[in-house]
């Protein structure tokens, strides 16, 4: 190969990988984070925390409970004179120096100060850890070498492949499956379509699609009561998904359901309740199914005059003989009419479709399995599990957004979350008509003492006993209070 057409090395750059003191490294105080420009490192401390106070609080504790940091993310720094400039991974430097330098609290404004200080200050006295000295970092000579690498860690070319791409939905289920062994049941779905399916290239098309496009719309359609009791594609505790008829008998159903949801014929505006999903799929049901009679409820045992397979005969026993034809009369018995084909009966479900995967996975996988109960038949048992999952969102999204410990009562934390929610639900009440629906909340749990009865005595009371009217009422008037808490969560970002 000659000079003029011999390659470089690949891996030969300016930047290099190197271990420096933290008390060496400033935070960019120009950090697109903040809503202006920091005039000093206290202040820079200041504005991280009022953007970010509680993702760094999120960030310290897995930091301290894990004793590292990601060690597939470096951060990135710049030689700035003697010292060096964070210019990719602030957060994280902010957090370890407020681990190892506490005292850095006592100079933030008071509302920051009464939020924050005391939670840091718990979460560094629970770590078996102590604090590093140094940071292994990436250090660059200019800002344009940095500028670019950091355009692709947050999005910027995603379009053409070179920024990192965060995982969907089916990804990550697929990894946590991967990881756990634990399957939801889109991805229990997506695999017995693989299995069942494996040679229709137009279905498998289909299916690519919608992993990639509307799997949160399948999921929606997956714990809808419709696609359970009648159709017949019920998930498994034990991670497996079944369908009630055959695959064959099943494949124009899935196949123009995947197609409505491949080109989007059918979406989440359109399927935006639980009412809109089973409409459309008793619909589809309807057009696409052998007959309503397949998915009826199984024959008691002991009557076999419906369930005998076509073209099989049971033995008759020898003292049997067959009926004859009464003498004289020709015209044959009239036939017996055929049964009117009735559909199972759908059992009333609370928080169908509801999506909280903004929280932690055992409280979107509780609510997930609440919603497979029904309400007639476990009354109880749902209204129990209401007023855990009541508690268990209500804490986490306080941990995250409240001020300072959450309060121990259900009622209190409630409060607290709607006046997160909506700031104005502590006016006063207003005529029904023009009440907005998180104060009237807000003001029925303060001003009624029954409000919260059944929740609480469902788990309190070992005598109570919750109707399925009563607590079915309950869950439906959470329910847009526990879809906000999870957008705004979702919003906020994880760690």
């Amino acid at each position: 190969m000659s000079p003029q057409t011999q390659k470089l090395r690949f891996g030969v750059g300016t930047s290099k990988r190197r271990s420096i003191p933290i008390s060496k490294i400033d935070l960019d105080l120009t950090n697109a984070r903040f809503r202006d420009d920091a005039k000093d490192q206290n202040q820079a401390i200041e504005f991280m925390l009022a953007v970010a106070g509680e993702k760094c609080l999120g960030l310290l504790k897995d930091i301290t409970t894990r004793g590292d940091l990601n060690p597939s993310d470096l951060p990135i720094a710049v030689v700035d004179g003697t010292r060096y400039r964070m210019l990719e991974g602030n957060r994280r430097l902010t957090c370890l120096k407020i681990w190892k330098h506490p005292a850095l609290l006592n100079s933030l404004p008071a509302d920051l100060k009464d939020r924050y200080q005391k939670r840091f200050q718990s979460v560094i006295a629970k770590s078996p850890f102590s604090p590093p000295d140094a940071l292994d970092v990436v250090v660059v000579t200019s800002l344009e070498e940095a500028d670019s690498w950091i355009d692709k860690k947050h999005g910027l070319g995603k379009e053409s492949g070179a920024s990192t791409v965060e995982w969907n939905s089916f990804e990550k289920d697929r990894r946590r499956f991967r990881r756990t062994n634990k399957r939801s049941p889109s991805y229990s779905f997506i695999e017995l379509l693989n299995a069942e399916y494996s040679d229709d290239p137009m279905l498998i098309r289909y299916l690519t699609e919608v992993i990639n496009v509307q799997y949160t719309t399948l999921k929606r359609l997956l714990d809808n009561s419709v696609m359970r009791d009648e159709i017949g594609i019920q998930y498994h505790l034990n991670g497996r998904t079944t369908m009630k008829l055959s695959a064959s008998e099943m494949r124009p159903f899935i196949t123009h359901l995947l197609a409505d949801l491949a080109k989007r014929n059918q979406d989440s505006r359109s399927l935006h309740s639980s009412e809109d999903v089973g409409a459309y799929l008793r619909e589809l049901a309807d057009k696409e199914l052998p007959s309503p009679s397949a998915m009826a409820a199984t024959v008691p045992p002991g009557d076999n005059s419906k369930t005998e397979p076509s073209g099989q005969s049971y033995p008759q026993s020898p003292d049997s003989q067959p009926t004859s034809t009464p003498q004289g009369n020709d015209s044959p018995s009239p036939p017996k009419p055929e049964p009117k084909p009735q559909r199972r009966k759908t059992h009333a479900r609370v928080f169908e479709g509801l999506d909280l995967s903004g929280f932690s996975e055992k409280i979107a996988d509780l609510a997930t399995n609440t919603s497979r109960l029904s309400v007639e038949n476990n009354p109880d048992v749902v209204s129990i599990l209401l007023r855990v999952i009541l508690d268990l969102t209500a804490f986490q999204f306080l941990d995250r957004f409240g001020k300072g410990n959450p309060p121990r009562e259900l009622d209190k934390r409630l409060l607290e979350v709607l006046k997160i929610l909506d700031p104005g639900a502590t006016e006063q009440l207003k005529q029904a008509e023009t009440a907005r629906p998180f104060n009237t909340l807000f003001h029925s749990i303060r001003n009624d003492p029954n409000h919260l009865r059944l929740a609480q005595f469902a788990v309190h009371s070992p005598s109570f006993v919750s109707t399925a009217a009563e607590t079915k009422r309950l869950a439906d008037r959470y329910e847009p209070m526990l879809e906000a808490m999870n957008q705004k969560l979702l919003e906020a970002g994880t760690e």
